[in-house]
């Protein structure tokens, strides 16, 4: 087991290509837990100036129940950076290199949260991190797997199939519908990209979204290739119980027309190209950690 230092404050990674979509998840986040930073990536269709950016934040301020204090255009709190390239539709890995990138260099972050736009966090996280990092946790998010591919993925001929994940835990308000429930700190084989935590020095001995760029993997099964790079580094991977709700499908099903030119743009024929190409880099780029066997169930969840 490798061990990460706990750092300091917690710096947000937010990819977006509907940027009120991600100042809502921000304002949930920050109900329950300030961050040091939040970064927001926007590739999205509008072409939107800074004084477009302060009003949308503006905007969201007067709707909250609670002031936030966000600092943009001289309000002051907890900073945002938000990093416009409208109209180039980044798919998501190259949104958050481009944020991490930023939240390293532009903030000092120590400790790195990726995000999904259409995450609402409803109780404390920042907490619930931190005590996974002090049981040695290297890589975090708030639902996976316990155990990811079949028994016999090298032994027979290529199947989508064989990179099946095996028994889904999280504490998603909605659980029920996805798997069981995660009371507890849960080690996993595999964590779902809505929201993936680690250190700073993690994130570069893991080899950062750039090398996942690298590897050919754009969107869908990053989160597969962050949970095995990890494993193959020889870092703990951990689901934390944080009270969240994940609307899914946000940007590859209500953004459909936006995600297949973001797909072309990226040199794909569609999205099912680029879905079928992911999966079959992970099978051919993992064969020394896969197949991982359910972890041991902890006590508290089920």
């Amino acid at each position: 087991m490798t061990k990460v230092g706990k750092g300091k404050g917690w710096s947000v990674v937010i990819p977006t290509w509907d940027l009120e979509r991600a100042l809502i998840a921000v304002e949930k986040l920050c109900l329950c837990g300030q961050p040091e930073h939040v970064v927001i990536v926007y590739s999205g269709p509008i072409l939107h100036t800074a004084e477009d950016v302060a009003a949308l934040i503006q905007k969201r301020q007067r709707a909250s129940r609670e002031p936030l204090g966000w600092s943009m255009a001289g309000m002051s709190g907890v900073p945002i950076y938000v990093n416009v390239q409208g109209g180039k539709l980044f798919l998501p890995v190259k949104a958050m290199a481009i944020g991490a990138m930023m939240a390293m260099m532009d903030c000092a972050a120590e400790k790195l949260l990726f995000l999904h736009d259409d995450v609402h966090i409803l109780w404390m996280w920042r907490e619930y991190l931190d005590d996974a990092l002090d049981r040695g946790a290297g890589l975090m998010g708030f639902g996976g797997r316990r155990g990811f591919g079949t028994s016999d993925i090298f032994k027979s001929p290529y199947r989508l199939e064989q990179l099946v994940g095996i028994d889904f835990l999280s504490c998603m308000d909605n659980w029920s519908e996805h798997g069981r429930r995660l009371n507890v700190l849960q080690r996993v084989a595999y964590l779902d990209g809505f929201s993936l935590a680690l250190s700073v020095d993690v994130y570069k001995s893991v080899g950062t979204w750039e090398a996942c760029l690298f590897d050919g993997i754009e969107f869908h099964m990053y989160d597969a290739w962050m949970s095995l790079r990890a494993a193959r580094k020889g870092f703990e991977v951990w689901a934390v119980p944080v009270l969240c709700h994940h609307f899914g499908g946000s940007t590859s099903v209500l953004m459909k027309t936006q995600y297949e030119e973001a797909v072309r743009a990226a040199g794909y024929v569609d999205g099912q190209e680029l879905f079928d190409i992911a999966h079959r880099r992970i099978y051919n780029l993992f064969s020394d950690v896969l197949p991982i066997p359910p972890y041991a169930l902890e006590d508290g969840n089920g």
